[in-house]
């Protein structure tokens, strides 16, 4: 956890999504305190420079320091980076007066009855840590740092920039009156083609580029809904201990912490399958920093229990038999998804395929801009920010 020999709060920025040199990529150790009073241990430069050599999409960025993300972000370090392609909006026929053409970036909180922000400032298990806790649910949803909002809309078309910023909180999202969405992009880059929806989910992170046509109702008022439940998929209210869900929990990859050895050595301009297993009940956000991914196969495994005692035990899929656990059924991958991102859902008991590219994935693949192997280097994680 990032904790300052002196007086300050540790933060440093993260822009989700980019493609920029690791010293520049807000590494969870390169935190310091306002005016660079402190710097500890992975810190560099005080100016970042980003390429912006990614494809156009719902970027943001946000506070990335170890151990404390959760309540940097819930202190309000957060803010959108909209890379457009405004040539190909124009040939899509796409609305671009900033009057038609909006971000959205939804999150959850909870207030005190004074208005203050709330937030338990006890773990769920203080003998472990005093603060952490696995997850954090408010009983407010907030677009664009207001309450309730509302949003006065001529019968015509208008394009949305959503990003679910919570920390924990999926987002299922519709509106009322039989409006649908037509979605165009994920949060990464733009969709092979539009696809006509009526829902929307959304984990934390994730972002949607979608148009909504207001002269398709007759209604004088269109609600934009969210459903989900929390945590995702299962079903837990709220309560009054704001996101005390159980005991404290370590969330360990192929049985190892953050602080361990670095284990992934991709080679700048090649292509790799990734296998992802979610042995938890929770759907977990996967989040990899500079790489361009996308589930390619999303199958079910057979016999969960019995995997999940011998991964617990082995910590390792392969001497678990993972290929004769991953023959359950098959997923489609939503056509929503189908693209270039860089957040996947991991489903509860499934194994997901994905494909990443280390190259910069546009109209032509092309070498990162700078040298992608210079330290700190870059993480993959679950973007629950308590994780």
């Amino acid at each position: 956890m990032a904790i300052p020999k002196n007086e300050g709060v540790p933060t440093v920025v993260h822009l989700r999504g980019g493609i920029n040199p690791s010293q520049s990529d807000g590494h969870a150790l390169a935190w310091f305190t306002a005016n660079f009073a402190e710097m500890r241990p992975t810190w560099t430069q005080q100016t970042y420079t980003y390429p912006n050599t990614q494809h156009a999409g719902n970027l943001w960025y946000h506070d990335h320091a170890v151990g404390l993300t959760r309540v940097n972000l819930l202190a309000g370090l957060i803010a959108p980076y909209i890379r457009r392609n405004v040539s190909l909006d124009a040939r899509l026929n796409l609305p671009l007066d900033p009057v038609f053409d909006w971000v959205l970036m939804i999150f959850d909180r909870s207030f005190n009855a004074d208005g203050s922000l709330y937030i338990n400032a006890i773990g769920d298990n203080p003998t472990i840590h005093p603060q952490w806790q696995p997850e954090y649910f408010g009983d407010t949803v907030i677009v664009n740092d207001k309450a309730w909002p509302y949003l006065q809309v001529q019968r015509r078309r208008y394009r949305f920039h959503i990003i679910n910023t919570s920390n924990a909180k999926y987002c299922h999202l519709s509106l009322t009156n039989n409006l649908t969405f037509t979605q165009i992009g994920s949060d990464g880059s733009y969709l092979p083609n539009p696809v006509g929806t009526q829902t929307i989910l959304l984990s934390p992170a994730e972002g949607a580029y979608v148009v909504v046509d207001f002269s398709m109702t007759a209604a004088n008022e269109t609600v934009l809904t969210d459903d989900a439940a929390y945590p995702y998929p299962s079903s837990n209210p709220v309560d009054q201990l704001n996101g005390k869900t159980g005991i404290s929990t370590y969330l360990y990859i192929n049985g190892l912490r953050f602080e361990d050895l670095v284990t992934e050595t991709p080679r700048v301009g090649t292509t790799e399958i990734w296998e992802v297993i979610n042995l938890t009940g929770d759907n977990h956000p996967f989040h990899m920093h500079l790489a361009a991914f996308q589930a390619v196969k999303i199958q079910q495994l057979v016999d969960l229990a019995g995997f999940t005692s011998c991964v617990t035990r082995l910590n390792n899929a392969i001497s678990c038999n993972i290929t004769g656990h991953a023959t359950g059924l098959l997923v489609d991958v939503p056509l929503t998804e189908r693209t270039w991102k860089n957040g996947v859902k991991i489903a509860p008991g499934y194994k997901t395929t994905l494909m990443v590219q280390f190259f910069v994935v546009d109209n032509a693949y092309s070498p990162y801009p700078f040298n992608a192997t210079a330290e700190p280097a870059y993480v993959y994680h679950c973007h629950v920010s308590s994780a």
